[in-house]
């Protein structure tokens, strides 16, 4: 029997005799805790009256807008302001997209064949002398 076996049979051992415990205390089949007949039936019916109870009672009237009510002319200058800003955002950010420079880069092929080489080279520790031997023989 490995540790593993062994210990999950110990930990098996330990929740048998908890639970036994339990039911010592507590008893076979019998329920420690007592409610009322009837009283989940009407729990949500008198949760509802102690909600409505506690709210206070007011004359709800709806509210009323004017229809033909024209906005201030400071309202009018905000939003034209709101307005302006956002473009002059979009463009300052579309400028910035456009006009950045791009560094141009080497040839795909020629980059990676000399970065594959310089790190085989690099990973087999082998310095220029021992590349003009290797090359000379």
């Amino acid at each position: 029997m490995t540790n593993e076996e062994a210990y999950m049979q110990q930990q098996d051992a330990d929740i048998r005799q908890q639970e036994a415990f339990i039911r010592q205390q507590i008893g076979q089949g019998k329920q420690p805790f007592l409610v009322p007949d009837g009283y989940f039936e009407q729990l949500a019916q008198r949760v509802m009256q102690r909600i409505d109870d506690s709210m206070p009672q007011a004359d709800m009237q709806p509210l009323q807008v004017a229809a033909d009510r024209q906005p201030s002319r400071r309202t009018a200058w905000h939003t034209w302001l709101y307005a302006a800003a956002c473009a002059v955002v979009l463009l300052v950010m579309s400028a910035t997209l456009l006009f950045r420079q791009q560094p141009e880069a080497a040839p795909l092929e020629a980059q990676s064949e000399s970065t594959y080489m310089d790190e085989a080279v690099d990973y087999a520790m082998i310095d220029n002398n021992e590349i003009y031997a290797c090359l000379s023989e």
